[in-house]
């Protein structure tokens, strides 16, 4: 069976609680619950929502019996505890099963009154006499859900760099060093790239957003150590990395002009002279420094 939506797993875990999930369907239901706090949540709702009602029948109408003609007065508790517009325990959005609860819930309670002998009958029977012939419990035992009694883990993130890192504006060495991530310290993750290849922290000096290379990092979920390909995005969410920049032209120069025969400083016509002097001691071809030609006078 594929991988639940959240949806499904919603409808799973109401039908948990009615008792008619199937053993393969719950631990489907509880592996999807490990890696999702949206439907811990809805669970965890759920379950507070049972044990508010569990309260309140047991708080106006205890063990001793449904009062005669508690009917009305019980459906209308009901409807005041957790009707909409009353001061119930979960959102209205999830009571869309409720009714049908609180029905079974007073047919429950209607029935077991009507098993149960009279108060001053019961009053007057010796205490070895009750023991044997007990008023039934108006207890309503609703369901259980191993789920939902277990108190929903908060999850903690945090990356410790296993090497000091350079923090980068982006991804990659095109981009400037904009802070350091220093090795052994742990620090909180914000956001990865679509590969997972990068991971965007709130740089601890500049406070500026920056990139760090995966390698460089351990990643650890309530001190469990995680790759980060399993890592929940709600956790870690992906967000676009930002645009490479655009790299400077390199500037182009003319060519300087080449140096002249007589100022080259060789013997260009090998006559054992170089270059144009001034005072006559240099090449005597060389009409002046300009002149590229030593050989032509």
């Amino acid at each position: 069976m594929s991988a639940l939506s959240h949806t499904q797993a919603q409808q799973w875990i109401e039908q948990a609680a009615d008792g008619i999930l199937q053993p393969d369907q719950q631990q489907l239901l509880q592996q999807h619950l490990k890696g999702c706090a949206k439907c811990r949540a809805f669970a965890a709702q759920l379950s507070a929502l049972e044990h508010s009602l569990r309260g309140a029948l047991l708080a106006r109408w205890p063990q001793e019996g449904l009062p005669p003609g508690g009917k009305k007065e019980l459906s209308e508790q009901l409807k005041s505890q957790f009707g909409k517009g009353g001061g119930g325990a979960a959102p209205w959005t999830i009571l869309k099963w409720l009714g049908p609860l609180l029905l079974l819930s007073v047919a429950a309670l209607l029935w077991l009154s009507s098993q149960a002998p009279p108060l001053a009958a019961a009053t007057a029977t010796p205490t070895a006499s009750r023991t044997a012939t007990a008023t039934p419990s108006l207890t309503v035992t609703l369901p259980a859900l191993q789920i939902l009694t277990d108190t929903p883990e908060e999850l903690t993130l945090i990356a410790i760099p296993i090497q000091t890192a350079n923090c980068r504006e982006g991804n990659g060495s095109v981009f400037e060093v904009d802070d350091t991530l220093f090795e052994g310290e742990a620090y909180i993750p914000n956001a990865r790239g679509f590969d997972n290849q990068w991971v965007r922290f709130l740089g601890p000096v500049t406070e500026n957003q920056c990139w760090v290379y995966v390698a460089n990092l351990e990643f650890f979920i309530n001190d469990r150590l995680t790759a980060i390909q399993d890592i929940p995005e709600l956790l870690l969410p992906f967000v676009p990395y930002p645009a490479t920049p655009t790299a400077s032209p390199t500037p182009t120069f003319p060519p300087e002009p080449p140096i002249a025969q007589c100022s080259d400083g060789f013997d260009n016509d090998g006559d054992g002279r170089i270059d144009y002097s001034v005072a006559g001691a240099g090449d005597r071809e060389c009409r002046s420094a300009d002149d590229n030609d030593e050989a032509v006078p």
